[in-house]
Parts: C-alpha cells; sequence; structure tokens
C-alpha cells in the first residue's frame, strides 16, 4: 500500500489496528528490507541491465530524506524508457546520497553512448560524459518563461517578450503531437519539414532580443545553453521533445515521500528504490500491482533453474495472470 497507494506506514498499523492486528512499524520497515534484498534485488539488477541497452534514456533526480546520511539528505535518480521505440517499459528508481554528476556513470556507466533525456542541471555534463548525447526538455526551458508572466498583469502580456516566446512555442508542440509516421526514420522526416521551422524560428527570436534584463534574461540564457541539447530531435527521431514521461514516474514517489517524511536508514531508501521500481514498470505494462506482486512472492521464493526473464512485467505468463 506505501508504494502504490502513497500510504505511508504509521497509516497502515492504524487501518491494521482497527481490526484487531497488532503491528510492529519498525519490524515491518525491517521485513520490506529483507524481502526486498533476498527477492526482489535480483529481479531490479536484472531490470537495470536492461535500461542500459536502451538508445534514448530519460533521466532526473528528486531529494529524499534519509535520516542516517550525515547530512541527512540523498537522492532518487530516476530512469524511464521513451514511451516510443523501446525496447522495454522500464522506469528504474535509483538511490544515492549525492546529487553529483558522477552518479551518472554509476547508473548507467562511464560508455554510456545513447541519448540521455535531461533538464539544464550542471551534473549532465558532455565533459563527463563524452561517449553521450544529451537531450534537453523543451517543456523545462519553457517553464521559466512562464513564471515570469504569472508575475504581469493582463493588460502587460502583449508587450512582454515571455509571452512571445511562450505563443512561438505553442506550434512547435502542437505539431509534434499532429505528427504521423510508423518508424522513427519517418518521424525525423517530419520533424525536420513540420517542427524544425518553427524551431528556428523560436531560437531566432531568442537570440535576437537585445539587452535582456532579470529573470528574462537568465530564461534566454538558459534556452540558448541548451539549444543543442533541444536541437537533437532533428538528429534522432527517437528522441522526445520533452523530459515528461520521467517526471510523471516520479509524481507518485513525492507522494509518497510527502506521506512518509523519511527513511531511517541507506538500506531503506534502497529498499524504497526497488519498491518504487517494480510498481512502476509494472504500472507502465499494464499490471494489477496487488496481483504481479502476489505472482512474485508466490514464485521467486521457489525459484530453481528458471530465468529472471520469466518474471519481467512483459512476460507473457506474468502478463496473463496479473494483467489489469
Amino acid at each position: 500500500m506505501k508504494f502504490n497507494l502513497a500510504l505511508p506506514f504509521h497509516r497502515q498499523i492504524k487501518l491494521w489496528q482497527a481490526i484487531g492486528l497488532q503491528v510492529d512499524a519498525r519490524l515491518l520497515a525491517a521485513n520490506i528490507i529483507k524481502v526486498s534484498q533476498t527477492y526482489l534485488e535480483p529481479l531490479y539488477d536484472y531490470l537495470q541491465g536492461l535500461v542500459k541497452t536502451e538508445p534514448v534514456i530519460h533521466m532526473d533526480e528528486t531529494p529524499f530524506k534519509v535520516i542516517d546520511e550525515s547530512n541527512g539528505n540523498g537522492y532518487f535518480w530516476v530512469t524511464r524508457s521513451t514511451k516510443e521505440f523501446n525496447k522495454h517499459q522500464i522506469t528504474m528508481f535509483h538511490y544515492y546520497n549525492t546529487r553529483a554528476g558522477k552518479t551518472i556513470g554509476q547508473i548507467l556507466g562511464q560508455q554510456y553512448s545513447g541519448v540521455i533525456m535531461c533538464d539544464g542541471y550542471g551534473g549532465y555534463s558532455d565533459r563527463l560524459y563524452p561517449q553521450a548525447k544529451f537531450g534537453s526538455c523543451l517543456v523545462h526551458i519553457r517553464r521559466e518563461f512562464y513564471r515570469i508572466t504569472c508575475l504581469l498583469k493582463k493588460e502587460q502580456l502583449k508587450n512582454s517578450k515571455a509571452y512571445q516566446v511562450l505563443q512561438l512555442m505553442r506550434p512547435v508542440f502542437h505539431e509534434e503531437k499532429q505528427l504521423a509516421y510508423h518508424t522513427h526514420k519517418e518521424k525525423l522526416v517530419q520533424r525536420r519539414l513540420h517542427v524544425k521551422p518553427l524551431m528556428d524560428k523560436l531560437y531566432a527570436y531568442l537570440e535576437n532580443i537585445n539587452f535582456p534584463q532579470g529573470r528574462l534574461r537568465a530564461a534566454i540564457n538558459n534556452a540558448l545553453k541548451l539549444k543543442t541539447r533541444v536541437y537533437r530531435i532533428f538528429e534522432d527521431g527517437r528522441v522526445p521533445l520533452t523530459n515528461n514521461p520521467v517526471e510523471q514516474a516520479i509524481r507518485p514517489s513525492t507522494l509518497i515521500r510527502k506521506n512518509s517524511l523519511f527513511a531511517k536508514s541507506t538500506a531503506g531508501a534502497q529498499a524504497n528504490a526497488i519498491f518504487y521500481t517494480l510498481v512502476a514498470t509494472a504500472n507502465q505494462n499494464h499490471l494489477n500491482i496487488y496481483k504481479y506482486f502476489k505472482y512474485l512472492f508466490d514464485h521467486l521464493p521457489n525459484r530453481k533453474d528458471e530465468g529472471l526473464e520469466a518474471y519481467l512485467p512483459w512476460s507473457k505468463k506474468v502478463q496473463t495472470e496479473c494483467h489489469k
């Protein structure tokens, strides 16, 4: 319930006590850690190996409080395969006690040579990862201009350069949604034909704004700094325009974090990452979460020579027995 319905342990315990079940919070947390390490971690590691083979990977990070860390802070780094043109639908949560850019190499490997979709955070560094290419999220760039317009009165909008940038972005998103294609190569051709002229117009406007000040200047500088990464969509049709899918994957964990407040130990945070991963990946593959975990706990303890492939969310038997 914690990882699927965002119901923290202390609330679950109250529900169970109401029906006469006496449950100890520490014992419950310890069992979650033990189960994740004994039965689920091998499956988690297998999924991580598959993610590394994806040609394009969404990536983002979000803070998570861990009491036993020296500064009390840690991070979930989240990777997700793209919605289109992927090998598998997978979301991975990784717990680390740092936001440093070196973590990317620890997750994907120093030699990862695909495209990493990300925001403008400096840890996503071409210098650190020369083998990889980085794509940038146009929604993140748009957000900075939108925040400026939120500070303006309605009558000020028509003369606002930030508002004009938003107006120029609108047809970019619209045309992207209207593209008709079957393969990523067809999508690339369509993008170059229909989306690129609009993107060129947007960036020409940004490059010709004279002497911007304050927040507008920062928003423009950010957009110009990331131009090469934004234009990655015109090099490879598999690269998405936005990083929204990974942000959507993070939202349930953010709600759980808000309700649960923190983890006590690094082991607890890692257990959280494993459960978040399996819940998110099961949801992506249209599984009933309760049925899937029941299936795993019924079969994994008795597994002998059967490979872990049989327990992946998209395996034929799992789909048959656990589909929503």
